[in-house]
């Protein structure tokens, strides 16, 4: 038979446990964040940088081809604008770095913690 103290006791060891298990899918979930935010940074940048480079191969294309003489102003203004469009999203020559680490909320961590409260050590 368990006196009050034990059963105080014993609560005591349960409520620690899941507060450490909270803590833990806390950590867990902060960190799976954080790399699903430095996974977009580069795939945003690959689709830029090859959007860019499809572009600039398409008006190569174009500049190669034979274009009527009443046509090349216009060609050329055309390319000379989408020249400049690829420049601004090409992402290479900017040297893209690794993106700053953005403000997480409890909220922004709900998605990652498998069932825990993002507010307090319990489940939903």
């Amino acid at each position: 038979m368990h006196t009050e103290y034990e059963r105080r006791q014993v609560q005591h060891r349960k409520e620690e446990e899941t507060r450490e298990r909270r803590l833990t899918a806390m950590r867990q979930a902060r960190t799976a964040l954080l790399e699903d935010c430095q996974l977009k940074a580069p795939r945003t940048q690959v689709q830029a940088w090859q959007e860019a480079t499809a572009i600039r191969a398409y008006y190569d294309a174009l500049e190669d081809h034979d274009v009527t003489l009443d046509a090349a102003e216009a060609a050329t203004a055309w390319t000379t604008w989408a020249r400049a469009y690829t420049d601004r999203i090409d992402p290479v020559p900017e040297n893209p770095r690794l993106p700053e680490p953005p403000a997480i909320t409890p909220e922004d961590l709900r998605p990652y913690l498998r069932g825990w409260s993002p507010y307090e050590p319990k489940w939903k």
